[in-house]
């Protein structure tokens, strides 16, 4: 009798028991101001404490050549609810054997969520563009006046 029982429960727990919070499904598009794609890169969401987003999990996902994303925690697709700070690592290799040549798609403090000023709340029911965003292009190169 007693492993039908225990059967019974490990059935149960496979069949309702989820491993981890509940994770939503997060897609949306990065833009520039202009409404081009930001074709590479990483969006990364940052659990807000101080809006009370106490979540261990660091959701990202990669840009695609349109601008979508979608995010992952781990190997699970979504995030859990709750309020973010997101980092866009907007930057494309130049070469692709050399990870350390880049050119930068976005302003690179984009890449700090602190820096960057942008904020998400992950819902259960989001409307169609919650998660869009618009990054500012890089900087224009300062010109050095050099000695005469």
């Amino acid at each position: 009798m007693r492993p039908l029982v225990l059967g019974a429960v490990a059935l149960v727990c496979l069949l309702g028991c989820e491993s981890g919070p509940k994770l939503y499904p997060v897609r949306g598009k990065v833009t520039l101001p202009d409404g081009k794609p930001v074709h590479a890169g990483t969006v990364t969401f940052y659990p807000d404490a101080a809006r009370g987003n106490t979540s261990l999990d660091l959701p990202i996902g990669e840009l695609k050549a349109d601008g979508t994303y979608a995010l992952a925690s781990g190997p699970k697709p979504g995030a859990t609810a709750g309020w973010y700070k997101v980092a866009v690592n907007a930057a494309e290799r130049v070469h692709p054997d050399d990870p350390y040549r880049f050119t930068w798609i976005g302003h690179e403090r984009y890449t700090n969520p602190d820096a960057a000023g942008l904020a998400v709340e992950v819902v259960e029911s989001p409307g169609p563009t919650q998660y869009d965003l618009t990054i500012e292009p890089p900087a224009a190169p300062v010109a050095k006046k050099g000695k005469k």
